[in-house]
């Protein structure tokens, strides 16, 4: 079976955690920023950093030589203050075994958003959305139960806060982390309106919280600007375990740089205690500062596996435009304070948000003694769950925090809002789990789960979640969490035998216990499953199965797509994860592998990377941008792409032009072939091809494809193609199968995400709506199968399968498709032991050197790894195939040895010969 380790091409065989292995500070020092500010200051300078040891012993250590030393209960590791010189003397006497910095957290909310979906968002009823008055109606409102309000504080003497529904004191402990005091007086106004939400007791005049008569621990984390530091927060979890909080409600949070930084520990093992903790996912999906990305915008501590990370809705049903999206990844890197755009890492990742509940324009406590305020933001909707966690509790106090969060999972309702489109018809919206995890909580569900909840919930319900489509030889992992909800004495999971070579689950465990258990799922495309693929993989509680659906595409790898979409500005859209992942996975889908040529703000020139390597290029919405403009040597390299001394060199040509794109700049690309690309009206636009010297109408066979996608009204040499909606593409076919495509579609659908829930009318004019009204994606595909090349032609191979382990061994590759060599390809060579594949070598080759028009080689040397001699499989893998052999590896001997042992041999045998009596006559 794979064990689908990645390492580095010619890098040493990675070592142990020993503390004894050679150090790298970047191993050790978690995150950019904080490795940086140590390497460049002196040996004075002091940090304040969160350090996990390899041994106890080294704790004194610090505590001795340190400043300010702090345990914690949550966490595993120390905080402390240290000098440089200090520092780097027990990184490198390997006493630490990670360093982390005392990163800044900030509060999650947000202005409310206008009109969106042709619909009005009004004052949301958070209660009744949520199914709350059917527990109150049943007399429970939360009553007994602890809820920890880590934030800015409260106003302490709000009537609608300070004293329960019956009149007594509700906030039984406080405490002030910022100031080390006990003065929690709300100096921003956040903690404030996150308590109402949570509790509000409806007296004097106001609106219930959900939970209206549950008790409040109030620890203040974050100052009057609303910002604190993760040693706050893992101080105030810390706390509130130590007051026997039964909720923890975490309305803030900050980028993510790391999985496992602290505050993801400190909150999953206050999980661990039984606690609930409620945290918001961010505001941040489609934003200028996150590359207008939609997935993968999820801030920590809301990534923590255990934590029920909350979403927004408005009172529509409909999704918060700047609810975070998941799944989990790092989306930020300190060096550079940039969100991470291109290199984003889908490998073990796991399934966020776990829910959405109502956060836009909710009705909520002010401080100040201003009576109420109107506010939005996931912040608040992690409130209204916090509330709902309260009343759970007091309906079911003995109930685990897993079990409860499991209800959520189980029995949330799907959101799929109802809209107008431009032609006036009804749509719905799927909205991927994703955005909006298991969807919108219903109390009153989760409540009849709990009084009898099922042996086993799965979460999600189908892998994987990041990706449709797969090359061959990709790898995917990400996780699935199980929460058993009573004690099982058998617990396994069954699946097809055929997909037992691709398909690994770690970590299953055999008798488990009430908690969620999260296990990781290793999936790897092979040869045998090209095509669709859907199976179930069943959890077994012992005698009933629980279902997780595996589905995606396989496809063969046949040639690279270049996208250059870097752009700026409010009105783009045009994000790697968003927009841009839409035609990503339908150019996979038709074997190409996509390219990103440069993100928002580091721009790079056409010019600058050989076009040759690519078998097509998209340009998606051109404009005249400071930071975009194409330079005649762009155009000239764009040009010299399709027609390469003045012949047509048969590559593939995509544009995407909008209202808002340089028609300038784009006739500057399209001027070489007779084409220019006018603008009639404000959203109509106009492509002569009519010219009697324009090649494309002059002779066949002179372009393979040239597509413009835009809503166009075509002007070609005696006929006039239409707008019309149900013809969004006129294909010109070519005598051997090149096509001139030319697309009539609305900007605008493309413009706007599928996941984005931005309003489709803009501002169409009722009269022109039909004209302009189309899918974009749709198009995108037929241009895709017009441009598909054909399959790859490729012969492999070897020099020897008999390697000395001082050896090595070469495997030759000669590729080549329709076009042009595979520049650019990853490539892994793989070695696993025979027969029992205990041992396993994946070297990643990337930038393969062009020898000669796709004749490649791969060097591999046995004595660069601690491997035994033995029978290995050796294979080379790309996104189009695999090819294996049998290699046997020998050891290697000195044949001084050898003749000591055989001259040593042959005098035993000598003197054992000579003392042997003959026989007497």
């Amino acid at each position: 079976m794979f064990t689908y380790t990645s390492y580095a091409q010619k890098t040493d065989f990675p070592s142990s955690t020993s503390p004894y292995k050679k150090i790298e500070l970047k191993d050790i020092i978690k995150g950019k920023q904080l490795l940086n500010e140590i390497i460049e200051s002196n040996l004075t300078n002091e940090f304040r950093v969160f350090i996990k040891t390899y041994e106890r012993d080294s704790y004194n250590i610090l505590k001795q030589i340190g400043k300010n030393f702090d345990t914690f209960l949550s966490y595993s590791g120390v905080a402390v203050t240290l000098s440089k010189s200090k520092l780097l003397e027990l990184i490198f006497d390997g006493k630490i075994a990670s360093v982390w910095e005392n990163a800044k957290l900030y509060k999650t909310d947000d202005d409310y958003s206008l009109t969106l979906l042709n619909y009005t968002q009004e004052i949301a009823n958070f209660t009744q959305m949520v199914s709350a008055d059917t527990l109150w109606n049943a007399g429970f409102y939360g009553s007994g139960i602890n809820v920890a309000i880590l934030d800015s504080g409260i106003m302490t003497d709000h009537p609608a806060l300070n004293e329960t529904m019956s009149n007594k004191s509700r906030i039984i402990g406080s405490w002030n982390f910022v100031s080390n005091n006990a003065d929690v007086e709300d100096d921003n106004g956040h903690g404030t309106s996150v308590a109402g939400l949570i509790g509000a007791n409806g007296l004097h005049g106001y609106s219930k919280g959900v939970a209206p008569n549950c008790n409040f621990l109030i620890g203040k984390i974050l100052d009057y600007n609303g910002e604190g530091t993760i040693e706050l927060l893992i101080q105030g979890i810390d706390w509130a375990i130590e007051n026997n909080a039964d909720i923890i409600n975490l309305s803030l949070g900050t980028f993510v740089t790391d999985k496992e930084s602290p505050e993801i520990e400190a909150v999953n093992n206050a999980v661990g205690n039984n606690t609930l903790v409620c945290v918001a996912a961010g505001n941040t999906r489609g934003k200028e500062e996150f590359g207008y990305n939609d997935m993968f915008t999820i801030l920590t501590p809301g990534i923590a596996k255990k934590a029920i990370t909350v979403g927004a809705i408005d009172n529509n049903f409909i999704l918060y435009k700047y609810s975070s999206a998941g799944p989990v990844a790092i989306n930020y890197d300190t060096l550079t304070d940039n969100f991470v755009f291109n290199d984003i890492n889908l490998q073990n990742t796991w399934m966020k948000p776990d829910v959405v509940a109502p956060g836009v324009k909710l009705n909520t406590t002010a401080y100040n003694h201003q009576n109420t305020t109107i506010v939005s933001g996931t912040s608040y909707s992690t409130a209204v769950v916090s509330g709902v966690c309260a009343l759970l509790k007091s309906y079911l106090p003995d109930k685990q925090s897993s079990t409860i969060k499991a209800s959520f999972l189980d029995t949330s309702n799907d959101i799929s809002p109802q809209i107008l489109t431009p032609l006036g018809e009804k749509k719905e919206l799927t909205i991927p789990p994703i955005y909006q995890g298991a969807g919108l909580i219903n109390a009153t569900e989760a409540a009849i789960y709990l009084i009898d909840p099922p042996p086993l919930t799965i979460w999600p319900k189908q892998l994987p979640y990041t990706r449709e489509v797969f090359h061959l030889n990709e790898y995917d992992s990400s996780y699935v969490s199980v929460y058993v909800n009573n004690p099982l004495s058998s617990f396994s999971l069954q699946y097809y035998d055929s997909m037992k070579p691709s398909l690994r689950f770690t970590y299953v465990p055999r008798f488990p216990h009430i908690a969620q258990y999260d296990i990781l799922v290793e999936l790897a495309t092979t040869q045998g499953i090209l095509g669709y693929n859907n199976f179930p993989v069943n959890f077994y509680d012992g005698l009933t199965g629980y279902k997780l659906d595996i589905s995606y595409f396989a496809v063969k790898g046949k040639g690279r797509i270049l996208y250059d979409c870097n752009e700026i500005g409010e009105n783009v859209r045009y994000s790697m994860y968003g927009n841009l992942n839409k035609l990503l996975t339908i150019s996979k889908y038709f074997g190409l592998i996509p390219t990103i040529l440069s993100k928002d703000g580091e721009p790079l020139g056409i010019a600058e990377i050989d076009l040759n390597h690519y078998e097509a290029l998209s340009i998606i919405n051109y404009n005249s941008s400071i930071l975009h403009t194409y330079s005649n040597y762009d155009v000239e390299s764009i040009v010299n792409y399709i027609k390469t001394g003045g012949m047509y060199t048969g590559k593939t040509l995509i544009l995407f032009p909008t209202r808002i794109s340089d028609l300038g700049g784009l006739n500057s690309v399209l001027d070489p072939f007779n084409i220019t690309y006018n603008s009639l009206l404000i959203e109509n636009e106009s492509l002569d091809v009519s010219s009697i010297i324009n090649p494309l109408t002059r002779s066949y066979n002179v372009l393979d494809i040239l597509s413009l996608c835009s809503p166009l009204e075509v002007l070609k040499m005696n006929d006039t193609i239409s707008t019309i909606a149900n013809r969004f593409v006129y294909s010109d076919l070519r005598s051997n199968g090149g096509n001139l495509i030319i697309a009539a579609n609305n900007v605008d659908m493309f413009m706007n995400s599928p996941y984005l829930f931005n309003d489709f009318t803009l501002d169409y004019e009722p009269k022109f709506s039909s004209l302009y009204f189309g899918d974009n994606y749709k198009l995108y595909e037929n241009i895709m199968y017009s441009s598909t090349i054909s399959d790859l032609s490729t012969q492999y191979s070897i020099s020897t399968t008999e390697i000395k382990k001082t050896d090595s061994v070469e495997i030759s590759l000669s590729a080549n498709n329709s076009f042009g060599p595979l520049i650019g390809w990853d490539f892994f060579l793989t070695l696993e032991s025979v027969p029992e594949q205990s041992y396993e070598i994946r070297i990643i080759y990337r930038d393969i050197i062009d020898y000669n028009n796709g004749n490649y080689s791969f060097i591999f040397s046995p004595q660069n790894y601690p491997i035994p001699g033995g029978i290995y499989l050796l294979s080379i893998r790309s996104p189009s195939e695999t090819k294996t052999w049998t290699v046997y590896i020998l050891e290697d001997y000195s044949w001084g040895p050898t003749l000591v042992f055989i001259s040593i041999a042959v005098c035993i045998i000598f003197f054992v010969l000579i003392r042997i009596k003959k026989p007497k006559k």
